[in-house]
């Protein structure tokens, strides 16, 4: 409270202590006079004995605490008063510092992102995504068919794990409240383990989740279980309305997962890195046609596998 009425204050609590140091140097000029001295010999020899009156109230100053926040101030008001004078100078002065200062961030972003953070993965220096080249097209980097996919887990000899997940679109989710707009994406139960994914409330997808015919469930993102119901503890069980089809929250997970796409996500209405529900893929080997390719594959290489091999 002291600091902060030194700062608000300064004027006054800057008077007292004027009149206090005047009233110590009148007591010790009091108590030379009845030992004797003149008056003015004994204000000089008090003035002498307190060792500077200026050098005691700059000590008095420091001890507030705030000495350097008021010096900033002082110094920011001749900074203004001296870019006053020039404003041509001063507005080139900013302009250059935003600038440099907008540049140097950037920078720094992507340094920071490319070099600096590691991967939000497990294990990142061994994943991959799997693509295909059309053969009629010679198009590089294309998406994967359900059949092709297949083939692949069928015959792979270079591959830990494998993994795939959908284009993620628009879903309608009701229950509770008024209906809201969220975006959805399908994963196989490989997919969010093969990413380090850990489930914020209850489980990820099993094998029994994602085969065909079971009871439909799903996994919600943080958000969404913040936002929408709350974060309650008891969501796992719960069933919510999608589309109109009933679905059974297993889990929640975290609300942006980076998958490794690779390349833009051109025909799509949002990315899978933020998907509000996750549900289980349920893919059959006759579940799309060969010459469609629509699921995106992820893999893990297998122990000392290097990438040229795979």
């Amino acid at each position: 409270m002291l600091r902060l009425r030194a700062l608000v204050r300064r004027d006054a609590v800057e008077r007292e202590l004027e009149e206090e140091l005047r009233f110590h140097l009148e007591m010790e000029a009091e108590e030379r006079v009845r030992g004797g001295a003149t008056p003015a010999q004994a204000r000089r020899d008090a003035a002498i004995a307190f060792g500077g009156v200026e050098r005691i109230k700059e000590e008095h100053r420091d001890e507030r605490g705030v000495r350097w926040l008021v010096d900033v101030v002082q110094d920011a008001r001749y900074a203004l008063r001296v870019l006053a004078r020039s404003p041509g100078f001063a507005v080139v002065a900013v302009l250059t510092l935003a600038l440099g200062i907008g540049a140097n961030t950037a920078i720094f972003s992507v340094v920071d992102a490319v070099l600096l953070e590691p991967l939000p993965y497990a294990d990142p220096g061994r994943l991959v995504m799997v693509w295909q080249t059309d053969r009629v097209s010679g198009t590089g980097r294309e998406p994967a068919s359900v059949p092709d996919y297949f083939d692949v887990r069928a015959r792979n000899r270079v591959f830990e794990e494998l993994g795939a997940f959908a284009w993620a679109y628009g879903g309608l989710l009701g229950g509770d409240g008024e209906p809201v707009r969220v975006k959805v994406a399908a994963a196989t139960k490989e997919l969010l383990p093969m990413l380090g994914v850990r489930p914020v409330v209850g489980r990820l997808f099993t094998a029994a989740d994602d085969s065909p015919g079971e009871p439909r469930v799903a996994l919600l993102s943080e958000g969404l279980w913040r936002s929408r119901f709350g974060s309650d503890p008891a969501i796992v069980g719960r069933v919510v309305d999608l589309d109109g089809e009933a679905y059974t929250v297993v889990g929640v997970v975290p609300s942006r997962i980076d998958v490794p796409i690779g390349v833009p996500v051109t025909n799509a209405p949002v990315t899978p890195d933020d998907t509000d529900v996750w549900l289980p893929f349920r893919l059959t080997p006759t579940s799309g046609e060969r010459s469609r390719h629509d699921i995106l594959v992820v893999a893990r290489l297998g122990p000392g596998v290097p990438l040229e091999a795979a």
